[in-house]
């Protein structure tokens, strides 16, 4: 959703995997709703330090490692392909088994060279500068992509994020991007906010309240920016 806002329209460049891509003028949207942006740099980071799946984090370590000098490695290679990592390796990480992930794709999302420079997927770390947000959430209103304002609704218990990081501050600071600088308000006050008790999916059997916190904001929200007819269609 904020590549979609904030990138460029039609988007610029043609990756070397695909140099025969097209980009398409993207349509501007009556509204936007994000939900559970969390940060996957960070998330690597947290069982790196704490282990997981029965791994020491020496043992975690040392899978990264690979993984950062595989994914670097097929990038460096003159070939016109993307290549897939070692599903051994990723799934260590929490991604799935049957979903293999790119080099290209995981140094985008681990981004080994943020906070300085942060990769294309590297948008909702809590570490990175203003000048970095400025590039996402501070492009929303200068892309003009999005007529109403932007919903975001963070899991309070997101079990991707780590402890140290301050979802209130934070929540803030991407406010303050987003609206900063002359014009109108890009970030919707009213319905965004934390939803208390929330995991990343709201899947589990104890998330039932979570998630009629989630759907009274989103449909709360979806009465701001839509017809009446296509309201009452959606809430049925």
């Amino acid at each position: 959703m904020l590549h979609y806002l904030s990138r460029t329209n039609p988007h610029t460049g043609s990756p070397p995997f695909d140099p025969y891509l097209e980009h398409v003028l993207r349509p501007v949207l009556d509204g936007a709703v994000m939900q559970a942006p969390v940060s996957d740099r960070e998330a690597v980071m947290y069982i790196m330090r704490d282990g997981f799946l029965g791994r020491t984090p020496p043992q975690m370590r040392e899978s990264y490692d690979k993984l950062i000098a595989l994914a670097k490695e097929g990038l460096a290679s003159d070939s016109p392909y993307d290549s897939m990592l070692p599903i051994a390796l990723t799934s260590q990480f929490g991604y799935a088994p049957n979903s293999p992930v790119s080099c290209r794709r995981f140094l985008s999302l681990v981004s080994p060279g943020s906070p300085e420079e942060p990769g294309e997927d590297d948008m909702f770390s809590s570490d990175l500068g203003d000048e970095q947000l400025g590039r996402t959430f501070g492009m929303v209103r200068e892309r003009g992509l999005l007529r109403g304002k932007l919903a975001v609704l963070m899991s309070g218990a997101d079990q991707s994020v780590p402890e140290w990081v301050d979802k209130e501050g934070l929540m803030k600071r991407w406010r303050a991007v987003a609206d900063g600088g002359e014009g109108r308000e890009v970030w919707d006050g009213e319905f965004s906010g934390i939803i208390p008790g929330a995991s990343h999916a709201l899947s589990n059997d104890d998330q039932a309240e979570a998630r009629q916190w989630l759907v009274k904001r989103v449909l709360g929200y979806l009465g701001t920016v839509a017809e009446p007819t296509e309201y009452e269609l959606v809430s049925s």
